[in-house]
């Protein structure tokens, strides 16, 4: 199983049921004990606040997802390009092998040419900081999820942390 070649291609819409199953397979094991990663994912999708929404797969079977959504961020009062990272989820038997990271270096990628100055994501503080999400760049931002699992990832280097902003996630996340 570990030599099977990982492809990772754009997720379309006759997709949705395959995400889902692999969000709910992903979050199954978690202590969450709520399983709602793949309707959040399908939801963003039909809503079009899906910016980039990614699929591994393994022979044509789908082990990973990951999905960035369009997100209304301020900075010191002027408008920002920015996009919220979630869903992430890969299916246990693949997990530690990774998948997640290569979709987030993907969809990161992807996000770039698109003009996505800022990345948000409301997370594990010692996984997302591997990929630069840094909780002290997401301090300034007034959201529903500020507090110590908001990060935020610049994609523009010149951009400047501000002294205050807010960041309002799409309204598909409000049901999760």
């Amino acid at each position: 199983m570990r030599n099977k070649a990982i492809s990772i291609r754009p997720a379309m819409r006759g997709d949705f049921d395959a995400i889902e199953a692999v969000h709910q397979a992903a979050f199954s094991v978690s202590d969450f004990g709520y399983n709602g990663e793949g309707l959040l994912a399908r939801q963003l999708h039909e809503t079009g606040d899906a910016v980039v929404s990614l699929l591994a797969e393994v022979e044509g079977t789908p082990v990973g997802h990951v999905l960035f959504s369009h997100i209304r961020v301020e900075a010191d009062g002027h408008p920002l390009v920015a996009a919220a990272l979630a869903p992430l989820g890969v299916v246990p038997e693949w997990q530690d092998r990774g998948i997640g990271a290569d979709l987030i270096k993907a969809g990161l990628a992807a996000l770039k040419p698109q003009g996505v100055q800022l990345v948000f994501v409301v997370g594990n503080t010692t996984y997302y900081p591997r990929f630069g999400f840094k909780v002290e760049l997401a301090k300034p931002f007034d959201s529903p999820y500020t507090g110590p699992y908001f990060m935020a990832l610049s994609l523009d280097s010149n951009l400047l942390i501000p002294e205050k902003g807010s960041a309002e996630f799409a309204p598909a996340f409000a049901n999760f």
